[in-house]
């Protein structure tokens, strides 16, 4: 699957496209909002299942989409395991690797637990956002915004770059794949090569990129297509449903804390 293909497709033929940026901007916010200081576990989970069902929905493969969680994972669940060995003072389970004595904690497991489904129900939103909306009209609505022009240009540079690496990236692993690069002994010699190759690599597609855009006289401004807008009906419902989605966000977080009062 290849990154930069996945998310231009879909940003610009899922069925929300056509909805105004900043509301989709504006529910990615909240919910992140809300994630970011809620404390209960089924808020969480509305919000992962709410944020992933719409981006679904929206018209993204759920093949794609698990694909797309799986590349936080791999640097949540390490970093974030840890903590459950150093976080606490009541052990919950005790076990010895090479006659090193390990204890994961009640507390620090408890801990992981929260900040695992906070990470994912914040992603969701975020995966919302981009996979609905394409960079150009999220740069315009910032720009709506008043934020300065050189935050918005290096934005989209950087947005543009990230894609461009990792494509460099993969090209390059499939020529070492070709080549029986990762066979046996040789696994560890190829991801270093990998590795060092990337930052040459990187700054040549840089440079590439640059003068694409000189030679189409970019002059630290980018253009950006509008794409069509929602009639007047179809605003109607898109802003009913966005308020409904806020709704039950909103009532399921007075119920939780009204839950928790009475506790």
């Amino acid at each position: 699957m290849h990154l930069d293909h996945t998310f231009e497709s879909y940003t610009v033929s899922n069925k929300l496209v056509k909805i105004r940026a900043g509301k989709k901007i504006f529910l990615s916010i909240f919910t992140l909002f809300i994630a970011v200081y809620t404390l209960s576990h089924f808020i969480l989970l509305l919000i992962l299942f709410t944020m992933s069902s719409l981006t679904i929905w929206s018209g993204v493969r759920i093949k794609d989409y698990l694909k797309l969680l799986m590349i936080p994972l791999t640097f949540l669940l390490p970093s974030i395991s840890v903590l459950a060995f150093l976080h606490g003072s009541e052990p919950m389970l005790t076990f010895s690797i090479l006659e090193m004595h390990l204890s994961m904690m009640r507390e620090g497991l408890e801990l992981c637990t929260l900040l695992m489904m906070r990470s994912m129900a914040g992603i969701s939103c975020l995966f919302f956002l981009i996979m609905t909306t394409p960079i150009s009209e999220i740069l315009d609505t910032m720009r709506k915004f008043r934020i300065p022009e050189i935050v918005i240009e290096l934005s989209f540079l950087v947005y543009k770059l990230i894609f461009v690496l990792i494509d460099e990236l993969e090209s390059t692993k499939i020529a070492q794949d070709a080549r029986l690069g990762y066979l046996r002994g040789n696994r560890i010699r190829s991801l270093s090569l990998l590795i060092s190759s990337m930052l040459v690599r990187s700054f040549e597609k840089a440079e590439n990129m640059e003068r694409a855009l000189e030679a189409r006289c970019y002059a630290g401004k980018m253009p950006s297509l509008k794409f069509g807008r929602e009639n007047e009906s179809e605003n109607k419902v898109h802003v009913f449903s966005l308020s409904l989605i806020l709704m039950i966000l909103f009532d399921a977080c007075l119920l939780v804390l009204a839950v928790e009062g009475g506790d």
